[in-house]
């Protein structure tokens, strides 16, 4: 390997006339050097102790020694960092979260993570008092509460005046009051909408809650969030994110107004973190018609975002059986079969990658089944790459037809850990067989590109390696792992979280390692992962994060 990294970084040397040009050291280096796609369980890896950086592209990663004698070749000073041992390794790349969101969250009402129903309430009122207009924000989780049920409007009565529309923690369930029901002129004449639910007490009246589709219904009154708080919610999001050591973002779902913001902010040198990013839809491929290719990889438009069924949580995921703990649903079908189908065969004709949230069995049945039409019919298409985000819960044999298509597994550890128990009540242990499958399926061939899908789940990918690598909570249940057979290795998670994540974008050429000519996008972390303790991963902590060459974040002393 070493052979192939000097004789490519001697290539680059003639190629150009150097100038700004830094050279890291006294760093302990790691970057995978082939993804999944060439090697399968094995992970080929390259281990390094100072890297050489030009004009924001990788020269060459070695020892000081050989890398002071590549740069004194250069002809012109050589800005030289010490490390300080740091762990140096490729800019994180969480292959599913959803950008704006995350920002978003940051500026509304958040309740993550509150323990009760009663607690929920009391913090919701506490919020109503320090403005008007719509209280939004959310993720709340049922399953965390004592109560062990959906919240209703009734337990917003006498709460506030204020319409409030709070999103569960997975964003495919929604809780409304009285005012933002009756803002949206919802009663119990209000017929549920294809792919939707409007959970109803026993004499058929709205309880408060909407799953999937149904929470349009009360998303039409919402106000629009203006210029001004989208560019604040992109701030605030992009802070978060390189603060973790992510320098890039598949972002699962935006329109044409955020796609714009993102191009423009890019433009002026104010967007730091890269964003591949999946349009919003049906009606957003229609507006913007081809992909879009970014020169500087900042701001890439080239895939499709779209959904299958909802989620376990709301019981929404699309089963062939009923749930376990709720007879007679089988959850929904976001878009039927036939029309997910069209839309893959436009999407692929049109050259985009498509990527499709599924999360049931069924769902990911339906997936597989479109991605095979639309491959049998547009010979050389699987080349786009097509993926299934989440790949959640699958049949056997579509954990094998995965593989046989080449569709790639778009997945997230820390849903496995969040989800274990309820998943688990919801489908019993039999059918779990094909659930959180990262191993069986990288085993088979797949490529794992490996995300957090934030804001559902905290952004933190070292949370996302200890889930990987332990199958834990990070308070080290159960013992052993929850299904331990499915486990990671560090050096797989760790792939997946770069440069499989990559490829998974068709950008393996130009990010995810540190091999000459590539982006230099690295992370310093002030702990080994080689040297720390499995269950102590999620503790890592980022010291400094680099994109193109340019410290983007340094953590405060």
């Amino acid at each position: 390997m070493r052979i192939r990294l000097m004789t490519l970084a001697a290539s680059l040397l003639a190629q150009t006339a150097l100038a700004d040009t830094t050279l890291f050291y006294n760093v302990q280096g790691w970057t995978a050097t082939a993804s999944a796609a060439d090697t399968g369980t094995m992970v080929e890896e390259a281990r390094f102790s100072a890297l050489l950086v030009h004009e924001g592209r990788v020269v060459s990663a070695g020892t000081f020694d050989h890398l002071r004698t590549l740069a004194a070749r250069l002809g012109e000073p050589v800005t030289r960092i010490d490390g300080e041992g740091a762990f140096l390794m490729p800019g994180l790349i969480d292959a599913h979260g959803h950008f704006t969101s995350l920002g978003y969250d940051a500026l509304r009402l958040n309740i993550t993570g509150l323990q009760s129903l009663k607690e929920t309430v009391a913090a919701i009122a506490a919020y109503a008092k320090t403005g008007d207009g719509w209280i939004t924000g959310g993720r709340w989780n049922q399953e965390h509460w004592p109560e062990g049920r959906f919240p209703t409007a009734a337990d917003l009565s006498g709460v506030t005046d204020r319409p409030v529309w709070l999103r569960r923690v997975d964003g495919h369930a929604a809780w409304a009051n009285a005012a933002a029901m009756a803002a949206a002129g919802v009663s119990a004449d209000t017929l549920d909408p294809q792919g939707g639910q409007i959970i109803r007490d026993e004499e058929g009246n709205p309880t408060g809650v909407f799953v999937d589709a149904a929470m349009d219904l009360i998303d039409a009154q919402v106000p629009r969030p203006s210029q001004a708080q989208l560019e604040a919610a992109i701030g605030a999001a992009q802070d978060i994110m390189l603060s973790k050591g992510l320098t890039q973002v598949h972002d699962a779902g935006a329109g044409v107004r955020t796609i714009e913001t993102f191009q423009r902010l890019a433009d002026q040198g104010a967007l730091k973190v890269r964003l591949y990013v999946m349009v919003a839809g049906e009606e957003t491929l229609r507006a913007l018609g081809a992909p879009q290719d970014d020169p500087a990889d900042r701001v890439d438009v080239q895939a499709v975002k779209l959904y299958s069924d909802g989620a376990l949580g709301s019981r929404g995921a699309a089963l062939f059986e009923d749930y376990s703990d709720d007879e007679g649903n089988r959850g929904l079908l976001f878009t039927s079969a036939e029309d997910l189908a069209r839309i893959v065969d436009d999407a692929t004709a049109k050259g985009w990658q498509v990527g499709i949230h599924a999360i049931g069995p069924r769902a990911n049945a339906v997936v597989l089944d479109a991605y095979a039409q639309a491959f049998a019919r547009y010979p050389g298409s699987r080349e786009l790459r097509h993926r299934i985000e989440h790949a959640q819960v699958m049949r056997p044999d579509d954990l094998q037809r995965t593989i046989d298509l080449g569709v790639v597994a778009s997945m997230q550890p820390t849903h496995a850990t969040s989800d274990m128990w309820m998943a688990e009540k919801r489908l019993g242990s039999e059918r779990l067989a094909g659930g959180y499958a990262w191993a069986t399926l990288l085993k088979k061939g797949a490529v794992l590109a490996l995300g957090s899908d934030f804001p559902v789940e905290p952004p933190d990918p070292v949370f996302g390696l200890h889930a990987a690598v332990t199958r834990q909570s990070r308070q080290d249940d159960p013992p052993g792992g929850w299904r331990p057979s499915e486990k990671l290795s560090l050096a797989q998670a760790l792939r997946g979280f770069t440069l499989d994540a990559a490829w998974s974008a068709r950008q393996e050429g130009q990010l995810g390692s540190l091999e000459p000519t590539k982006w230099a996008d690295f992370v310093l972390f002030e702990q080994n992962p080689f040297e720390v303790a499995p269950e102590a991963l999620w503790k890592l902590q980022v010291k400094e994060t680099w994109i193109a060459g340019e410290r983007v974040y340094k953590k405060a002393p």
